[in-house]
């Protein structure tokens, strides 16, 4: 079907995306099956103005899972948290927790706040464009195995080498295996990402990434898990619906014509600023 949304243009819509997005809108926020009991469990994302028209169909997917979190925290930057929705605001009855995010922190708000106010939580990231099947919160943490110092992601790239550093992006795999917990998956964050705690080290917050990644907040998480000595293990399932909203302009982007080459921007960088991480190579972050 067509997406007329105004300020889009014309687009496609898969109908049963669209299903599922009209579902979701219209039905409850449906009771969890269980708890998390192990600590500090949070969800945390980020949104901004232009995509808030169908943001509650992303935050009810989130409340309703069947896997009750600590919480569901949504940054929202000072300069848009007026502009939020009623249909998002009565979600806060529901558990939802609206919190301001410092301006210019773009697609970072939905990380490094959380990393801030909760450092001993474990945090699973998710975009505001999809709606997450409601097993997807538990598919990560029982995924997550003690002792292993591992990101656990739904979603992943795998990273093409040459002479010991990444090879360009477009010469990455965008096909991964699931199961393997390896140095060279690189995980994104749509799919949902979760992150023990600690395992980004203390680094991970420094204001430094503004400059070096500034639309490359998955680039940063990954370096900074890997100079962490952290691996990355894709699980399987997991698959989230996009939303009508997930075309309007990105927080990660500029534009979509210049998305690649900015994405090899941060990552050229990185590279120049700490090499390319290896199990050798995990040394603390210099400011």
């Amino acid at each position: 079907m067509l997406d007329l949304s105004p300020g889009r243009g014309i687009h496609l819509v898969k109908l049963s995306d669209f299903a599922t997005f009209l579902a979701t809108r219209l039905l409850p926020v449906r009771a969890p099956l269980r708890s998390f009991d192990d600590g500090q469990l949070y969800i945390s994302l980020t949104s901004h103005a232009p995509r808030f028209k169908y943001l509650d169909a992303c935050l009810k997917s989130l409340l309703s899972q069947s896997l009750k979190p600590t919480g569901v925290l949504l940054w929202i930057e000072k300069k848009d948290l007026g502009r939020l929705p009623a249909s998002v605001l009565r979600l806060r009855r529901k558990g939802l927790t609206i919190l301001e995010c410092e301006n210019g922190l773009r697609s970072y708000c939905k990380i490094i706040p959380a990393l801030e106010r909760y450092p001993r939580a474990f945090l699973v990231t998710a975009d505001d464009d999809y709606i997450y099947p409601r097993d997807w919160l538990a598919g990560l943490v029982e995924a997550y195995q003690p002792g292993q110092r591992e990101v656990l992601c739904y979603r992943a790239h795998q990273i093409a080498t040459a002479d010991e550093k990444p090879d360009l992006f477009r010469a990455w795999s965008r096909t991964s295996p699931t199961g393997i917990s390896s140095p060279l998956l690189f995980a994104l964050g749509y799919g949902g990402v979760l992150y023990p705690p600690g395992i980004l080290g203390p680094g991970a917050t420094d204001r430094i990434f503004l400059d070096l990644s500034p639309t490359g907040d998955d680039i940063w998480l990954y370096f900074m898990a890997r100079r962490n000595g952290a691996t990355i293990r894709r699980i399987p399932g997991g698959r989230a619906t996009r939303l009508p909203s997930a075309n309007i302009a990105s927080l990660k982007r500029i534009n979509l014509a210049e998305d690649q080459a900015q994405h090899q921007r941060n990552l050229d960088a990185m590279v120049d600023r700490f090499g390319f991480p290896t199990d050798d190579n995990r040394q603390a972050i210099a400011s």
